[in-house]
């Protein structure tokens, strides 16, 4: 602590000692000149300045209001007492200073050679001559293995390298290290990395920062003065924020509000839906990254929320031929379960039907997965009423014991309940948010395949659709489909999230076949979704989901002419970033549009004279996988008014719940549609979170 005493200072402490001695001993005289004045008052109107000075700095110390409008001001107080007062003043409230967070990207290192390689958690890659980055693991050794790097061709079909993802993460917290897409400097390993030839990154990191400023902590301090739990939008906010600084922003979604599906209950009769309550979404604004999983087309997978919700008979489905579909079972049929696990005799409602396999209701998921149960047999039959529920004939008898198939091709298919999927033509992903599909490819395709592309040695999925693939007329043509089995928990790590790559005439054209899925995700979501959930943490009589909002990505295409007396430094790559970020860091609260970006290209880019009309065009990601394509001249909008200038450009793709065809609403195409539809979905603008790419935004000259 520093007391700096100014003339000031010392004057007014000389005239208050003079005044108050000349009261005190009215038989000395203090006037200016005196002995007693020189000698006395003088001398300790240095120690009183000091003392009361220090007094005055105490006091200040007791009130973060004073520190608040004191911090830009020259009052005495420097920025390190500052902060030290902020920080032992809200310590009593047990809030302590953000530290910063580390900057994370997903790097792409390029190799000479396919092979496993591994790679120490101590090397060094740097970005910059003054900026470190580490490979992003708890591991000692991060092993990069053959299978997971890409064949990179050059435009005439000519191997270049192999390239393999790495997550890194910064040396150090601080936002010096959110740095756009490049490459980098140079690697240092004590251990060396066999046939690395360089690294670069193509997309940026942002999710870095610095220590946190005394204004924001005492700003945040403001609401984080609350009830230190999970219990309401202040308390979930503070305490996250708090857990986990690289969340940027929360918003929660409770009881009564129009985007809460999880509480709606429809089994309990036919036309009632009741909100029963005791459910929460917490959506999170975090940093995007990537990732990338891999699994056998047509296998089972386990759900990601761990739920006994499955039923299959494949040898009634398999060998004897009779699927589920066949036979007549439909969403409503209640699976009476009659012996095999804890609870029987109960009926579980279906509520989807696929030739091999029967889905139950969440609500009220099998008691047990009997495909876990040594010699586990399930007895059931299937119906409408109760108490038997023996409706559908089975062939020979209307009651059964499920089995496996004597198919040793199926053998994968086990038989009863269980928590494990499977479909033809699918590949279910681990519990993560899906905020974009990158790339689809079957990586070991046969040899001769007629679908093979020359240049990747892998059969590519390029094109996202609504609706059931089909396949491609031409090599690097062929359509995926993204199905989301419960969306009212999309965007969590519980979504039951499925990738289609089984045509609609021949769905298993592609089973047994490895399909990797590369997508952007949030690296840190799974940690605070599992904070959330700890039995510790948790609201014991709630149930909170984290999830991140749903994804709109927005592009464009921008035609420019360059000023003829400047000479152009800006490459198009650096413009469309530039434009990419601009989009990212702009508060929606307010409306992006075209002229809002014409003017950021003409204020940062002096090389540019002219920016021409140009449509924006941007994809909601809907809970249940589909996605909805919008195109605008004006404003930037989920909503369609007579004037925004917004339209929707596949409607014809759109495939409508039979909930609202059953209210009428066959197509989406109006704007009353597009609300009706957003309501069954839980969508608003409230959760909904507007993203960009380098590689959305294209920039052409026109001459």
């Amino acid at each position: 602590m520093r007391i700096i005493l100014s003339q000031e200072d010392i004057t007014s402490a000389e005239n208050f000692l003079a005044e108050y001695l000349t009261e005190a001993v009215p038989e000395g005289s203090f006037q200016a000149g005196s002995a007693l004045r020189d000698l006395a008052v003088q001398a300790f109107a240095h120690i009183f300045a000091f003392l009361r000075g220090e007094v005055n700095h105490v006091a200040a110390m007791q009130s973060l209001q004073k520190i608040s409008a004191d911090e830009n001001t020259s009052s005495g107080l420097d920025s390190s007492d500052m902060s030290q007062m902020a920080d032992e003043i809200l310590s009593n409230w047990f809030i302590s200073r953000n530290s910063g967070t580390f900057a994370r990207l997903t790097a792409q290192l390029h190799f000479a050679q396919r092979a496993t390689v591994s790679i120490r958690s101590d090397t060094k890659f740097w970005r910059t001559t003054n900026l470190a980055y580490y490979i992003d693991t708890t591991n000692n050794v991060f092993v990069v293995t053959s299978d997971s790097m890409r064949p990179v061709y050059d435009t005439r079909g000519r191997l270049v390298d192999y390239v393999a993802d790495v997550p890194l993460r910064a040396a150090r917290t601080g936002d010096d290290y959110n740095v756009p897409a490049g490459r980098f400097l140079k690697v240092e390993s004590s251990a060396g990395i066999p046939y690395l030839s360089y690294v670069d990154h193509t997309d940026g990191s942002k999710e870095g920062s610095s220590v946190e400023s005394t204004s924001d902590f005492i700003a945040r301090a403001q609401n984080a003065i609350t009830v230190r739990n999970l219990v309401n939008n202040r308390s979930i906010d503070t305490v996250l924020q708090e857990q986990f600084p690289e969340i940027l922003s929360t918003l929660t979604i409770g009881m009564g509000e129009p985007e809460m599906l999880r509480d709606k209950r429809t089994e309990v009769a036919a036309h009632i839906e009741l909100h029963i309550g005791g459910h929460y979404d917490t959506y999170l604004e975090l940093q995007e990254g990537s990732y990338e999983e891999n699994g056998t087309v047509g296998y089972t997978f386990p759900r990601p929320d761990g739920k006994a919700m499955v039923f299959r008979d494949p040898e009634l489905t398999v060998d004897n031929g009779d699927t589920f579909t066949s036979l007549g079972v439909q969403p409503g049929h209640v699976i009476y379960i009659r012996s095999g696990i804890l609870g029987c005799p109960r009926g579980y409602q279906v509520k989807t039907v696929f030739d091999h396999e029967l889905y139950v209701s969440e609500a009220t998921p099998f008691t047990q997965a009997s495909d876990e149960i040594d010699g586990g047999e399930v007895s059931y039959s299937i119906g409408w009423l109760s108490p038997s529920f023996v409706d559908i004939n089975f062939g020979s008898a209307y009651i059964r014991t499920a089995a496996i198939s004597v198919d040793p091709t199926k053998s994968y298919m086990t038989a009863g309940t269980s928590r494990r999927m499977s479909s033809p033509g699918y590949v279910f992903l681990s519990g993560r948010p899906i905020l974009d599909v990158t790339s689809v490819e079957i990586t070991n395709p046969a040899s001769g395949d007629a679908f093979k592309d020359p240049s990747t040695g892998t059969i590519r999925f390029p094109n996202r659709t609504n609706m059931a693939p089909v396949i491609g007329s031409v090599i690097g043509t062929s359509e995926y489909q993204v199905v989301v089995l419960n969306p009212e928990k999309s965007q969590s790590a519980e979504a039951v999230v499925a990738i289609n790559v089984g045509y609609y005439d021949n769905t298993t054209i592609f089973d047994g076949k490895n399909l990797r899925v590369r997508y952007k995700t949030l690296p840190a979501f799974p940690a605070i979704h599992n904070y959330a959930r700890n039995i510790s943490d948790r609201v014991l009589a709630a149930n909170h989901l984290i999830r991140s909002r749903h994804p709109v990505w927005i592009g464009a295409d921008i035609e420019v002419r360059y000023k003829t007396t400047v000479t152009p430094t800006a490459s198009f790559e650096a413009i469309s970033q530039r434009i990419a970020d601009y989009i990212n860091a702009f508060d929606m609260n307010d409306y992006l549009d075209m002229s809002d970006l014409m003017t950021d290209l003409r204020t940062n880019y002096s090389q540019i004279g002219t920016v021409f009309p140009f449509n924006i065009t941007y994809d909601l990601h809907l809970p249940d996988g589909q996605v909805i394509q919008f195109a605008t001249s004006d404003i930037v909008s989920i909503r369609i008014t007579d004037t925004n200038g917004v339209s929707i450009t596949n409607s014809a793709e759109i495939v409508v719940p039979q909930e609202l065809i059953n209210r009428g609403i066959t197509s989406i195409t109006t704007g009353t549609d597009l609300d009706e539809l957003y309501a069954y979905a839980g969508i608003s603008d409230r959760t909904v979170t507007y993203k960009s790419r380098a590689d959305l935004i294209q920039i052409s000259l026109r001459s």
